[in-house]
């Protein structure tokens, strides 16, 4: 069985709900796409991952980009620990490969998950999605 992670609508070409695993890493992709600061509620809220495009990618560059993306990741409650990995395919977009452990994992029974964004300058786009057992 899998955790909760609770539904949210979905408004798009076929508008509907979205709950479970999906829920959450559409929430993470909402995260990386959002500059810092803007929610004045949540001021730590929101990493705009696309700030990094049109620079050289040194491996210092590549490290912050992961740190960050991971920083912004375990701030959402549901999350227990995310390990991130960045690679640059050129200044014009990166692949961010994010793998979660939810709050609710137990070693013996609860699963993560894996997941791949393509960023470019306009989108974030979820590339591939797996479930670890």
């Amino acid at each position: 069985t899998y955790p909760d992670f609770g539904q949210d609508f979905v408004i798009g070409k076929v508008p509907g709900r979205i709950s479970g695993i999906q829920n959450l890493i559409k929430k993470i992709q909402q995260r990386l796409i959002t500059p810092n600061g803007v929610l004045y509620w949540d001021p730590a809220y929101g990493l705009d991952v696309r700030q990094y495009l049109n620079a050289s990618f040194s491996t210092a560059k590549i490290q912050e980009i992961q740190a960050a993306v991971k920083r912004q990741c375990e701030l959402d409650e549901r999350v227990l620990i995310a390990e991130v990995t960045v690679e640059a395919l050129n200044a014009l977009s990166i692949n961010i490969t994010i793998q979660i452990i939810d709050i609710a994992f137990n070693a013996s029974s609860g699963p993560s998950f894996i997941f791949v964004l393509r960023v470019s300058q306009l989108t974030i786009e979820l590339l591939t999605s797996a479930i670890n057992q």
